[in-house]
Parts: structure tokens; sequence; C-alpha cells
């Protein structure tokens, strides 16, 4: 009986996990799913951080160049990454690639996704080979 209400409400609970933001990008046609949920428990530190975009509903760390974007739910920011991504990804390129140089301005600088790429990049590689058999086969 405690393992079907244990997993009652993680089935019902409004709160993010890996699974579910992996889902959700899945219903959305969010290109590279995967990458995307790692993103998500990235920037929020497994959904568990403090003070940070997650309290606005923001699983990415949005901003328009001040405070965070906020959402009125973690899916209305899965929304908005969708939005997000076909506006700037074209497609073309590997998207670690993109989220390395999502775009250059028109001085050559390359605007993007995080402050240290490349590191950005193989902690998003490593926690896809380490744990998205736990959020993609459940």
């Amino acid at each position: 009986m405690k393992i079907l209400i244990l997993w009652m409400t993680c089935l019902f609970s409004s709160e993010p996990t890996p699974q579910k933001v992996y889902e959700y990008c899945i219903q959305q046609d969010i290109l590279y799913p995967e990458i995307v949920t790692a993103q998500a428990i990235w920037e929020t530190g497994w959904f568990n951080c403090d003070n940070c975009s997650l309290d606005k509903n923001n699983l990415f760390g949005f901003t328009t160049g001040g405070p965070y974007l906020e959402f009125e739910d973690w899916k209305s920011s899965i929304d908005y990454y969708k939005y997000w991504q076909d506006k700037f990804y074209d497609g073309e390129r590997n998207y670690y690639d993109f989220l390395s140089c999502i775009y250059k301005t028109n001085t050559n600088r390359c605007i993007k996704y995080c402050t240290d790429p490349e590191k950005y990049v193989q902690c998003l590689q490593k926690t896809i080979e380490r744990h998205k058999n736990d959020w993609i086969n459940n």
C-alpha cells in the first residue's frame, strides 16, 4: 500500500522530475529532449536549488538581460524553451555546438547559453551518460 501511495504521489505531483521533464519535452516535440532534460537538471541543481530560477518555475535560467523570467508552472518554462529552440536552432549544427554559440552578433561575438560552454557541455554529457536510463526507461 505504501508503494502505491508513493507512486501515485510521484505521478500526480506538480513538482518537476527528470522523467516528467523528459516526457513533457517529448510531448512538445522538443529536439534533443535528453540534452534539454540534462539542462534542466543542471540549471536547477536536480530541481532542489534555493534562490534560483526554479523559484520562478524557470527550469533553464532564462532571462531577458535582467531577472529570471517567471512562468506559471514548470511546463510553461518548457513551452518557452520550445519557442526559444525554434527561434534560434537551425538544425544544421551539433546541438552542443549550438549551446556553445547560439548565434554571432554583427561584431562576431558569440552569444552563448552559459558562461563556460566547454564545462557545461561536459556536465550535460556526463549527466546523460550516467542517468538518462533513470528518466527515459521509466
